[in-house]
This record gives structure tokens, C-alpha cells and sequence, in this order.
């Protein structure tokens, strides 16, 4: 059969421009390779160089109390699992490579996930096999939380194996939820997904529907899946005992009307959906096209396309509403009282279940719109939303922001990935002072730089460690918190970051930075009696005050971003 049929060629071309589209970005990925500018917030300085220490120790799959050697040797229970798919493969993978298979990884799965939910979903429709690949695509495009990539993109995936189970037709689907989470974390989305599915159980009992059952046995397996995969957070969590810095994480409190809207409206940039520019538009298009069917009286009697649409936006709504409702510390309160093992939860990410209704809603306006408007027309706006994915410079977009940078603007103080982890740089350090794993501070950049280059590093970010390591941690930074109320704040009731702050400069590097000798910003001796013997400095540092600090030397490197001063403690 010709595939170029009058029938299949929008098809044919949603699929071509598919194809195109990923190879281009694949290649540009690989002409760029380590000059990339990677996303460093929740990345770079943290994630990332957590699994890339995992696998320079070889620690990936050691006991939960091994020490791992950033944030004063923290436990490998805090630390990412290495049943999930997203972890595992820098354990076989140079920390590099493993981000760039991590996105071919993103961007297969989530093509496929979404495009074989809608197809179950619209199937019957030939008009979603004209567009269904294209916002297929731009759903596995979405730019969010690196480490995340595949969790987001797999949860259409996720309804899919849901709505199979619940046809009972085939009973590997009742199997399937026992692997599905090795792409998926629980703490960050599958119990989220186990709630939705644990709602929708009792909504098939409290309706004596009879797939209630398919519903329960699917919920069992999820939930043992994600025990299993996920067994480091729950032996930290119920079985250590030992109490992390999330119980005393104090939240500002925000309006929870403006919070929710808000929201609603643009999205979380860890999850992002992309949706206010071309998607609310075209729902709105599409609600005026079927504005009889939408009517109260006539829902009943409306379009599967529409029911669809406004359930999607309902839960949507819903779901906003429980990001404005944790803006309540009163709610919160009342959550950790009533269930104790929550403190610190953020129940606010249901929102991060929003993209993949949004694309679901998305393809039922496509749907409603096909209707009316010329299907070309509709191919059309599918592709607007696809290239405004591509390029739209945002939160985890790293190809939009490295051609924004290199073309379009100078992002002086925005390294690649060659240049912010630096390593010829970091490498003559240690060869010139013999370094055998001595402990370390990072002053004016991001503890993980050294981390990731090999130093035991008694600062680092997480936001789930030891709050006796806080406590020990907060004694050696005692000079600026007690100086600074905006880093007392910080730190005391958030403490994610232990990092060595000061107010005359930030820990976010700069590259070019002011000719200035800063302040001590941390207490000598306490850094001594912690075990730190070095600490490196993106700026000099004022000691003429005190004989506890000797200045070694001062280092830079072509294609580095840092010019750094080495210290040691006396």
C-alpha cells in the first residue's frame, strides 16, 4: 500500500516532520557535546554531580549508611536509586553521556507514551493520527527537572497501562505496574500517581462498578513496584530514624487564590507545560466552536472530545488548588499532625501531573477544532506549539538556551558544561597539592563543581539530609548568619544549600567578577574542627586579620569559567 495515499499523507508528513525534528535536535546535541549549556539550578550542582560521585566511588549500589563524600559524607540512602532507570545509566555511562541518553531517553518514551495514550483514547478519530504525533512530540519535549525527564514523560505511559488493566482483557497488564516504576521516583511522582489511582479505585466501589477490583489489584502492583525501586527513600523515611532537615522546613506563606491561578495559568517550572501561549488559546477556540455542547443542559449529550477537554481542565483546576492550598502553613500544619511521617512532603506536586493533562486537552480541542477548520490548519497550530517548545528559552531548555546564548545574546555569566565543571582546572589543583581526600569548602560557586571533580566537600545542596549535619554545619557559617537576616532566613528554615554565603558576593559564579577582597564568611576555627583543611575561593580572601588562614596559590585555566584562590587552614 502506498504510504502516500490522499488518506495517510498528513500522517505521513506529522511523522516526517517528527523524525526531522528529532534528528535536528539530536545533532545539535552532538555538534555542541560539552559546550552545551546545560541547566546548572537543581542539575549541575546538584543532581547530576550526586550520581556522577556515585559512580566515580563506586558506590552506586552500596549499603544505605555508606558514606558518600560531599555534605561531610553524607548516607547513600539519601541518594538516588539505582533500580531507577534515570540513575542507573551513569553507573555504566561517563556523567556526560549519561545526560545526553538520558534525553534520547525522554524524548523516545515520551513520544511513544503520550502517542500510544491518545491513540487508545482518540483512536476511532482518524483526525489524531494527523496531529497526534507532532503533540506527541512536544509533550516529550518538555523542558523541566533533568532528573525527572523520564518520570515526566512516562506518565502518560502510566494511564495507558490504567485504562488497559481496567479492560481486563490482558493480564500483563496487571504485571506491567510492577516495572513501570524504574521510570518513574516515587517521592516525586508516584505517589501521586498511586493517590489518583487509590481515588479512582474508591470511585469505582462507591459506583458498584465492578472493575473496581482491576483497579485494586493495579494499585497493589504499583505500589509494591515502587517499594521496590524505590526502597532507599522508604528505609530513610520510616526505618533510620534519623531526622533530616525536611521536618524543620519552614514554607513563606502566599495567597492561595493568586497561588493557584498563578499556577493554573503558567505552570511549575520543574514540570513545565508550555501551555498559556498556543494551548489555553486553542481550548478556548475550541470551547466557542462547541459552545452549544458546553452548555449545562446539553453536557450530557456532548461530544466525547468535549466531556474530555473540561474533565482535563477540572482536574487541572483542582490540582492548582492543592499548589495554593500548601501555600498555607496552617494546612500544613495540620497535615503533619494528622499524619506525622509527612513532615516536609510538598503535596503541592500534583501540579506535576498537569503537562500530560494539559497535552490530553490540548489534542481534544485539536479534535473539536478539526471539525470546523481546515485539518492542515489544525496540523498547523500543533506545529506552532512544537517550535515554540524547541525555542522558548526556559527552565531545563538547554538547546534553546545555548542558541539564545551563542546567537542572540551574551549570557556572560552562563557556563557550558565544560566550563562550569572545569576539570583540567580542579585536576592541577590536586595534582599540586598531592590531594588524598582531605575535606574542603567552596566559597563564591557551587560545592558540587568540587564534588564532582573529586574533593570531599563538608558543603553541598540536598534537600533531604542530616539535620545534625545542619547543625554542625550552621556552627562554622555562624559569622554571616548572624550578620545577614536574608541568610539566616535561608538557611534556618530552608537549609538545602550549606554552602559558605556571604553578602558581599553570591554563590552563583560570575565570570568576570569584581576586582574585591571579601570577608572571612565563616568561623576558622569551627571549619578546623570539623576536619577542613582547604578552602577554594573564586575570590581572595581578606586574612590579613587572622593567622589561621595561609593563602597557597592562585589558579585559571583556558575554557575554564573560575579564576581560584587555594587556602589552607592553619
Amino acid at each position: 500500500m502506498n504510504i502516500r495515499t490522499k488518506d495517510n499523507s498528513p500522517s505521513f508528513i506529522s511523522w516526517s516532520i517528527v523524525i526531522g525534528v528529532i534528528i535536528t535536535l539530536f545533532t545539535f546535541n552532538a555538534v555542541n557535546w560539552d559546550s552545551l549549556l546545560i541547566e546548572v539550578h537543581d542539575n549541575l550542582d546538584s543532581v547530576h554531580a550526586w550520581l556522577a560521585i556515585l559512580s566515580q566511588h563506586d558506590l552506586f549500589f552500596s549499603s544505605n549508611d555508606t558514606a558518600v563524600p560531599f555534605l561531610g559524607g553524607i548516607n547513600r540512602g539519601y541518594l538516588p536509586s539505582e533500580l531507577q532507570l534515570a540513575n542507573i545509566i551513569y553507573h555504566f555511562f561517563d556523567p556526560l553521556s549519561a545526560h545526553y541518553i538520558n534525553y534520547a531517553l525522554k524524548v523516545i518514551i515520551g513520544t511513544f507514551s503520550f502517542y500510544v495514550l491518545g491513540h487508545r483514547i482518540f483512536g476511532s478519530n482518524p483526525s489524531f493520527k494527523d496531529f497526534g504525533p507532532i503533540v506527541a512530540l512536544a509533550f516529550a519535549l518538555l523542558p523541566g527537572y533533568e532528573n525527572l525527564f523520564i518520570a515526566q514523560a512516562s506518565v502518560p505511559l502510566a494511564v495507558y497501562l490504567y485504562l488497559r488493566a481496567l479492560e481486563r482483557k490482558n493480564l500483563s497488564f496487571f504485571f506491567l505496574p510492577l516495572f513501570y516504576p524504574i521510570l518513574s521516583e516515587f517521592p516525586r511522582y508516584g505517589i501521586f500517581i498511586c493517590a489518583i489511582t487509590f481515588l479512582c479505585t474508591l470511585y469505582l466501589i462507591f459506583r458498584r462498578d465492578p472493575r473496581w477490583l482491576s483497579s485494586l489489584i493495579f494499585l497493589s502492583a504499583l505500589s509494591l513496584g515502587y517499594l521496590i525501586t524505590d526502597y532507599r527513600v522508604f528505609y530513610t523515611m520510616l526505618i533510620s530514624g534519623e531526622e533530616t532537615i525536611r521536618a524543620s522546613m519552614v514554607s513563606p506563606d502566599y495567597n492561595i487564590i493568586k497561588g493557584s491561578l498563578k499556577v493554573a495559568l503558567m505552570g511549575q517550572y520543574h514540570a513545565q507545560s508550555l501551555h498559556h501561549f498556543i494551548i489555553l488559546p486553542s481550548l478556548l477556540i475550541s470551547l466557542y466552536i462547541a459552545r452549544k455542547e458546553v452548555k449545562i443542559l446539553y453536557l450530557s449529550q456532548a461530544s466525547f472530545a468535549i466531556k474530555l477537554l473540561i474533565s482535563c481542565l477540572v482536574i487541572i483546576a483542582f490540582h492548582s488548588l492543592i499548589y495554593g492550598l500548601y501555600g498555607s502553613s496552617s494546612i500544613k500544619s495540620l497535615i503533619v499532625n494528622l499524619v506525622p511521617a509527612l513532615a516536609g512532603f510538598n503535596f503541592s506536586r500534583f501540579i506535576w501531573l498537569n503537562p500530560t493533562l494539559w497535552y490530553i486537552a490540548f489534542s481534544a480541542a485539536l479534535l473539536i477544532m478539526s471539525r470546523s477548520l481546515n485539518k492542515w490548519f489544525v496540523i498547523g497550530i500543533s506545529c506552532l506549539q512544537l517550535f515554540l517548545i524547541v525555542m522558548f528559552p526556559t527552565y531545563g531548555n538547554d538547546i534553546a538556551n545555548t542558541i539564545k546564548c551563542k546567537y542572540f545574546s551574551a549570557c556572560e555569566n552562563t557556563p557550558s558544561y565544560e566550563e562550569f565543571y572545569s576539570v583540567d582546572l580542579f585536576n592541577n589543583i590536586k595534582s599540586d597539592i598531592n590531594y588524598s581526600g582531605e575535606a574542603v569548602l567552596a566559597f563564591g560557586f557551587h560545592p558540587s563543581v568540587l564534588s564532582f571533580n573529586g574533593f570531599y566537600t563538608l558543603d553541598g545542596y540536598h534537600n533531604a539530609y542530616s539535620s545534625l549535619h545542619k547543625k554542625n554545619f550552621r556552627k562554622i557559617i555562624a559569622p554571616t548568619l548572624d550578620s545577614s537576616e536574608k541568610y539566616r532566613e535561608y538557611f534556618d528554615n530552608w537549609g538545602g544549600r550549606a554552602y559558605l554565603f556571604s553578602e558581599q558576593v553570591d554563590y552563583k559564579p560570575k565570570r568576570n567578577i569584581e576586582n574585591l577582597i571579601a570577608e572571612i564568611p565563616f568561623d576558622p576555627v569551627e571549619a578546623k574542627n570539623s576536619g577542613v583543611v582547604y578552602i577554594i575561593s573564586l575570590y581572595r580572601l581578606n586574612i590579613s586579620q587572622t593567622n589561621r588562614i595561609k593563602f597557597i596559590s592562585e589558579y585559571n585555566k583556558p575554557k575554564s569559567f573560575y579564576n581560584i584562590y587555594l587556602y589552607k587552614l592553619k
